[in-house]
């Protein structure tokens, strides 16, 4: 490096070193963004006071000039780079570990931009240096003496404190009440002077085109009539409130045939705060998971074309939002809205891989069958001549307004918040109230955690209507959240497991008496129906015959059918001790099987099973 770096300063021929701080590696920050195209009345003003701020704390040996944009060394006209400024030293509040420099400078066009460093990283290497380039920044000196020179005015100036967050969402931070970070980067409070200075890594600009009002007149009235298209934009505003609900992940799987309007739906949702333009589709999610929750925190994230065939890749991540919301620390973990789309529900998707659908996964994700409408995905037109034209006026409009309505309700939601939460837990109430009167054939336990789920989305779009974010009339968004139950449980209905158990039923009557029973020395003979003992019936594939992949994965789930192991099977293989020949089979327990059906004759013992035979009771 060249030592005219390290001459100036405040005490003249004081070693310059790094602070003894460590940290992870940084990624990029984003604060909030001007206009692409700059005014050079603005621009000059903006260049000006940068350089005033860089002249307070660049070392002696080195100036800045305004004018070009510059700095450079005092005793030649040799330029290092253009104007940059170490503005904040960054660290996490909760463990007071992750120590960054947060960096200001002006691009090349003249805007100002944000980007942090983490300590480490900009003792490492150049790395940080080539990120900069790449947004803009010009850099006349070598990667190398670039990088030592920011690393050693960063340990001479020592920038002021300030907070990292390394994901969105509300977040607790000293001296404040709780506030809400927007995947921007921008802090929103009740009151601005209780901002703190903090910095969101992974943060970039949201993308937003044409106004609110274009939003709301357009996109929003046109949900009107559609249950569908009003519960999805519902969902756009359900992510903050996932922490008032005390609620973790909500899954959403809009599923059906090609060109039903999934698409659409998850398009019409992520414009109330993003552009359709970001939405993920499966096959690239998987590499992006952890930066994709960190930036949709306690917001929407929207993923396309779930594959019915789906690479092992994209199973472990769908299956990894089974354990990604214990939040036994609320600071850490992620709370997500999640809105996907595939062609089949997800328990088919597990069952056609041979995987078994974790509980936890099962009741945070719920699949929503589309296409049951008079034109898809949708029921009215709103005077359109037939689907095609409302679909691609629709999509003309989400192109035009999109990225304004989440962030006015997340304005609304932090200047209302004790308002909110008590409006926001009357409406789940209700919802759950009325959908447990009219699902009687199913235990409310079972229904309890799908239903939340439900009655948050509706509730998000009832307090947007509350916040004159959406034109509709009170309760239409629980009107449009109770069409979605519906679909859901009669879709559920179809993959319960009475079907499965009739099917177990039906054999064990017919065949059952066919069972041989275990004990004494092991069976060499095959025996195409199977055995019993008094745990277990050791059903063979022949007798099951008529039971699909589905109903074994329901029977399974159920506690009736215990898996033996196996990755792709729900068969297990008899012990030497009980069958010679190993045979693989379906293991029924016995005592769960009597519980569901309590009028099945179900045999405990030999004895019993002897008894039945040789002395069967009088039918009156």
């Amino acid at each position: 490096m060249d030592d005219r770096f390290l001459d100036g300063g405040r005490q003249e021929g004081e070693p310059v070193g790094n602070p003894p701080i460590h940290a992870d590696s940084a990624a990029k920050v984003a604060r909030p963004h001007l206009p692409a195209c700059i005014p050079d009345r603005k621009a000059e003003a903006d260049r000006h006071a940068l350089a005033a701020r860089i002249r307070e704390t660049l070392p002696g040996n080195l100036d800045v000039d305004a004018d070009k944009g510059t700095i450079h060394f005092l005793s030649s006209p040799k330029r290092v780079c253009g104007l940059i400024f170490p503005a904040l030293t960054l660290r996490r509040p909760g463990t007071q570990d992750g120590y960054a420099v947060l960096f200001e400078f002006m691009d090349l066009s003249g805007q100002i931009k944000s980007i942090a460093c983490g300590m480490a990283d900009l003792a490492s290497g150049s790395g940080f240096a080539r990120r900069l380039t790449g947004l803009g920044f010009p850099i006349h000196v070598s990667l190398r003496e670039f990088v030592e020179f920011l690393r050693a005015w960063t340990a001479e100036s020592q920038p002021p404190l300030g907070w990292r967050l390394d994901r969105a969402g509300w977040v607790s931070l000293p001296g404040c009440n709780r506030l809400f970070v927007q995947p921007d980067g921008r802090a929103v409070a009740r009151r601005k002077e209780d901002v703190p200075d903090l910095a969101l890594f992974n943060a970039s600009p949201v993308p937003r085109a044409g106004t609110l009002q274009g939003w709301s007149s357009g996109i929003a009235t046109c949900a009107e009539g559609n249950p569908l298209l009003m519960a999805a934009l519902s969902a756009g505003f359900a992510g903050p409130l996932l922490e008032l609900a005390r609620m973790e992940t909500v899954g959403l799987n809009v599923y059906g045939r090609p060109g039903s309007g999934k698409s659409l739906l998850l398009q019409s949702a992520q414009s109330a705060g993003d552009s359709p333009a970001t939405t993920t589709f499966w096959s690239q999610f998987p590499g992006r998971l952890e930066d994709l929750k960190a930036r949709r925190n306690d917001g929407l994230m929207t993923i396309e074309a779930f594959n019915a065939h789906p690479s092992s890749k994209e199973m472990t991540a769908l299956a990894s939002f089974a354990t990604d919301s214990s939040f036994e620390n609320r600071e850490t973990g992620h709370r997500l809205v999640i809105l996907m789309s595939s062609e089949a529900p997800t328990i088919e998707i597990f069952r056609r891989k041979r995987h078994l659908q974790a509980e936890a996964l099962r009741v945070r994700f719920l699949d929503i069958p589309v296409g049951a409408g008079l034109h898809g995905a949708f029921d009215d037109l709103h005077g359109y001549p037939d689907a095609a034209s409302f679909v691609t006026a629709l999509r003309g409009m989400i192109r035009d307004h999109h990225g304004h309505a989440a962030g006015a309700f997340i304005e609304w939601l932090v200047n209302n918040r004790e308002h909110a939460e008590a409006m926001l837990h009357r409406h789940m109430d209700r919802f759950v109230a009325r959908e447990l009167e009219l699902r009687t054939e199913s235990p409310p336990g079972t229904l309890l955690p799908h239903l939340r789920r439900l009655g948050v989305v509706g509730a998000a779009g009832e307090l947007a209507i509350a916040a004159g974010i959406l034109p509709w009339t009170e309760n239409a968004a629980m009107t449009a959240a109770h069409h979605l139950a519906a679909l859901w449980h009669s879709a559920a209905q179809e993959h319960s497991v009475g079907p499965a158990l009739r099917i177990l039923l039906d054999a064990i009557e017919a065949h059952g008496h066919r069972l041989r029973w275990l004990g004494g020395t092991p069976r060499k003979q095959e025996d195409r129906t199977g055995w019993q003992d008094h745990r277990f019936y050791y059903l063979t594939v022949d007798m099951l015959k008529d039971a699909r992949p589905w109903h074994l994965a329901s029977l399974e789930r159920a506690g009736l059918l215990k898996p033996g192991g196996e990755k792709r099977s729900y068969q297990a293989r008899m012990d030497k001790a009980q069958h010679a020949g190993r045979p693989r089979v379906h293991l029924i327990c016995k005592q769960a099987l009597a519980a569901v059906a309590p009028n099945a004759k179900i045999e405990f013992s030999l004895r019993e099973h002897l008894l039945n035979i040789f002395c069967p009771e009088d039918e009156d």
